[in-house]
């Protein structure tokens, strides 16, 4: 007995004969070194993800124009180096994990090779313990000959036996169980084996996905920096263009505020020359009041001297017997009454 139970258990075991199942199920419930787990992460997005034309553009004032846009190209060269500095720690990241996924998949195959090791002497054990058994049944048949033969003769030996058999039974029982339970744990490592495989490729179309995605918003933002770059350029032409038309407006305005100066002192000028205009109408006015006045004397005049002379022609025509008072009147004496009576028309006429 003692023999078959230190054959059953070598002294080298690690575990004892009737605690085999104990130690099977330890084994393979015993703590596996977990991978390192590191989180897929995204890179941040930043505000201008979406490239949104700035407000600046549509402002009058074409110095903030490019401010903005100069802003705008600032921010996408930063978004571009933050691309390009997510896409280097991903590279870092996922190699990282690829690594620590093939070192799991190196120490599943070793521990699978480890099993199988451990299973090919059980096997061998398995081997011996059935040709024991075989052995086992020819003596136990030969025992019971020797029963049926001398008639209970060897109670002792039968008794031995009958030990022997329930030795070699649950021993083949032991072994069969200690072999189920490796295939067991070798299913699992194979399904683990299997699982870890299937998230290497996940993992790996994953990176190369993300990968494409990145290359392809990198190539996007550098498109973007091309075109704003040619923007800059045609708003950079056009700010010549205007900065040159503003020049020849500011001299246009110089030569307006300089003709606006010229036309004041021309519109003071023909003030004055309305005002002077006026006053030589007035003095015209005044004039010819005086010359009309002066025609009324005139014609007065002329109406007193033909009064007069028909008044002389009719003295003239008088008889002589009938004296006037004028016959021995003289020129001289004549002009005198004639001023007088003008001068006293006149007085009459004030």
């Amino acid at each position: 007995m003692s023999a078959y139970a230190d054959r059953a258990a070598p002294a080298s075991s690690p575990c004892p004969t009737g605690d085999f199942e104990n130690f099977v199920i330890s084994n393979h419930l015993e703590e596996k070194p977990a991978a390192p787990k590191t989180p897929v992460t995204t890179p941040p997005a930043s505000d201008d993800d979406d490239f949104a034309f700035p407000e600046a553009l549509t402002s009058p004032n074409l110095f903030q124009a490019i401010q903005g846009i100069e802003l705008a190209l600032h921010k996408e060269r930063a978004r571009s180096e933050r691309l390009r500095t997510a896409l280097a720690d991903l590279h870092a990241k996922y190699r990282h994990h690829v690594l620590a996924l093939q070192e799991r998949l190196k120490n599943a195959s070793n521990r699978e090779q480890d099993l199988l090791a451990q299973l090919s002497p059980q096997h061998q054990l398995e081997n011996n313990l059935r040709a024991q058994l075989v052995t086992a049944n020819q003596r136990a048949e030969d025992l019971k000959t020797q029963l049926d033969r001398f008639h209970l003769e060897k109670s002792e030996e039968k008794t031995k036996a009958h030990f022997e058999l329930q030795l070699l039974q649950s021993s083949q029982e032991f072994n069969a169980k200690r072999t189920q339970h490796l295939e067991e744990a070798l299913e699992a490592c194979r399904r683990e084996f299997d699982a870890f495989r299937i998230k290497a490729e996940q993992d790996r179309t994953a990176l190369k996905d993300q990968e494409s995605q990145l290359k392809a918003s990198l190539q996007a933002s550098r498109a973007e920096q091309k075109s704003l770059s040619k923007k800059l350029a045609q708003l950079t032409a056009e700010i010549d263009q205007y900065r040159a038309a503003w020049l020849k407006t500011a001299s246009i305005q110089q030569a307006n505020k300089m003709l606006a100066a010229q036309r004041d002192e021309l519109q003071q000028e023909a003030v004055r020359m309305r005002q002077r205009l006026a006053l030589e109408q007035q003095h015209r006015q005044d004039a010819e009041a005086a010359l009309q006045a002066e025609r009324n004397e005139k014609y007065m005049l002329l109406s007193c001297l033909k009064s007069a002379e028909l008044k002389l022609s009719q003295a003239e025509s008088r008889k002589p017997s009938e004296p006037s008072g004028f016959e021995n009147l003289t020129q001289d004496d004549a002009e005198k009454l004639l001023s007088r009576y003008l001068a006293g028309h006149l007085d009459t006429r004030v």
